[in-house]
């Protein structure tokens, strides 16, 4: 209850900041899946004909999906700052 009143406040108060807010958000969520799906895709094409064994496969692609979560993250905050100003 009281983040939607807070919400609403915002929204009637000065819109632009809460478009600015929104824009910047979208941007983080934007650039964290990209980061993740960068993370786990690229081991995963870049392995996808080699002779690997599954278990270290797939470790390799967990690794670098949890990479590219840390990476996408704090670009994606980065990305959040500049927006929402």
């Amino acid at each position: 209850m009281f983040f939607s009143a807070t919400i609403r406040i915002f929204c009637e108060s000065n819109p632009t900041l809460v478009t600015a807010a929104v824009n910047g958000l979208l941007a983080w969520a934007t650039m964290l899946g990209g980061g993740t799906a960068l993370g786990g895709g690229l081991p995963a094409a870049l392995m996808a004909l080699d002779k690997t064994r599954a278990d270290v496969r797939a470790d390799l692609i967990n690794r670098g999906i949890g990479a590219g979560f840390i990476a996408g993250a704090a670009v994606g905050m980065l990305l959040f700052v500049l927006f929402a100003r």
